[in-house]
């Protein structure tokens, strides 16, 4: 039996279709915390907005996501205020707690291999020469290798 040819369909309109389906809750759900996140960094010192996400809504808890013990700390003495000011913002939320959860950013960023120091060859000349007026045998091999090093 031949397949028949399909019309190509947006993702957006595929995601749509059926709002009750579990990918239409799931994108209610995304549009959802956006929409909390953008309220929350709208609400935030400006310095704090790179170190704060809204990580979930659970049982009308808000959970902040921050990077680093200390702005879980400045996160929590403000909580109070924030949670005040979301709820204003968003009456539709029903948020009644704040919880602040810690998890680091890892760095993906590639530390090139650090180069060598170059020995010059002048200064390979002083160490070899020291190496051999040195009265400790064990340093003056020291210095004898580290002038090979040129």
């Amino acid at each position: 039996m031949p397949r028949q040819p399909h019309q190509a369909i947006a993702i957006g309109k595929l995601l749509n279709i059926n709002p009750s389906g579990r990918c239409g809750k799931l994108v209610n759900r995304a549009r959802r915390l956006a929409a909390l996140e953008g309220v929350l960094l709208s609400v935030l010192p400006p310095e704090w907005k790179h170190h704060c996400t809204v990580a979930n809504v659970q049982d009308q808890t808000l959970v902040v996501s921050t990077t680093s013990p200390v702005w879980a700390a400045r996160v929590r003495l403000m909580a109070p205020q924030l949670l005040e000011q979301l709820q204003a913002q968003c009456p539709n939320e029903a948020l009644r707690a704040f919880h602040v959860r810690i998890h680091p950013r890892v760095e993906t960023t590639h530390k090139p291999n650090a180069t060598r120091p170059v020995l010059s060859s002048g200064s390979a000349g002083l160490l070899l020469s020291v190496s051999k007026q040195c009265s400790d045998h064990r340093l003056g091999l020291a210095l004898e290798r580290l002038s090979k090093n040129a």
